[in-house]
């Protein structure tokens, strides 16, 4: 049992776009969302503050709300938003909210978005549904710092020739976050860090994997026998930890990666299909990533369990 405070202001349907920005962004907090589609009224920018003392809240509410997740939640119950980008924006907590893609294409969709280099740090992104975007559904740019993405659902990518679209994607060397306890399936890759130091990022718990419905014949790119799938590799991490602050990659269930279907910069002409992958860190091919720690994960049904695509990995 929790207590939760009561709400000092309402977001509603009835609320224009400018009103329910100027609600996120001023004025008093916990910020509650009811139930309704949103997604017509655009992404929002957070820019606002909270402190270590005093977060900013962003929650769901609903008449009759008995606690369910938004992945549980019929469409009328959803509070589901286009996307949501952070600004500099630090000390948040955003909870049970929905965000929907509805199969846009980026930049439409941004998902859910740590802008770079934004410097939005210590915020905390706890039981979201965010689904059906074309691009990542959780992006973490260069200069945000200390966020946690834990107890969510991020599926359902849509895929496209020569492109990656991640359920979660680190670019540019965010450091300390963490993703905890979240499904992802669907997605070129469930997790992905691109060639940069990306020190203290833990990926803890999560269950990832390829679900059957992304399987097909290799018709795509070349003739193998298949089966092949829509994806890349499950969890790809091109990073570079550091000897103090290595990269974890701890008690996850990661299962169904296949060869590629997909014509994606660097796959390998359809024998991907790793469960893990570890990867150059930028300087390639002199140098790979380094410092990272894969321990007690299950990986399973997959062409490939853990493995590596550069030389000079170390550490």
């Amino acid at each position: 049992t929790y207590v939760t405070a009561a709400c000092a202001q309402t977001i509603t349907t009835a609320d224009s776009a400018a009103t329910i920005s100027s609600k996120l962004n001023t004025g008093s907090s916990p910020i509650c969302m009811e139930n309704g589609d949103y997604s017509a009224k655009g992404v929002f920018t957070i820019t606002a503050d909270g402190t270590a003392g005093a977060r900013r809240v962003l929650r769901y509410i609903r008449s009759g709300d008995n606690g369910d997740m938004p992945w549980n939640q019929s469409a009328a119950n959803k509070a589901k938003m286009r996307g949501i980008i952070m600004n500099s924006a630090n000390f948040w907590i955003i909870h049970r909210i929905t965000i929907d893609g509805d199969g846009n294409a980026h930049p439409t969709f941004n998902g859910l978005e740590f802008l770079e280099p934004g410097n939005s740090d210590n915020n905390i992104v706890d039981s979201v549904l965010i689904e059906d975007g074309e691009y990542n559904m959780v992006t973490i740019g260069a200069g945000n710092d200390s966020n946690t993405v834990q107890n969510s659902v991020l599926r359902d990518c849509s895929s496209a020739a020569s492109q990656d679209f991640n359920a979660i994607g680190h670019f540019g060397g965010p450091s300390n976050n963490h993703h905890v306890n979240n499904e992802m399936y669907g997605c070129t890759h469930s997790m992905y860090i691109s060639e940069h130091v990306a020190g203290g990022t833990v990926f803890e718990n999560n269950d990832a994997y390829v679900p059957t419905s992304l399987y097909s014949n290799c018709s795509g790119n070349f003739t193998t026998a298949g089966p092949c799938a829509a994806t890349e590799d499950i969890a790809g991490f091109k990073s570079t930890g550091e000897q103090s602050n290595p990269v974890k990659i701890i008690h996850n269930r990661i299962w169904g990666a296949r060869k590629t279907d997909l014509n994606l910069p660097g796959s390998l002409s359809g024998t991907d299909g790793f469960g893990i992958i570890l990867s150059n860190n930028g300087n390639v091919p002199t140098d790979g990533s380094k410092y990272t720690l894969i321990q007690n994960n299950i990986v399973f049904d997959s062409q490939l369990g853990i493995g590596d695509f550069w030389p000079n990995l170390h550490h």
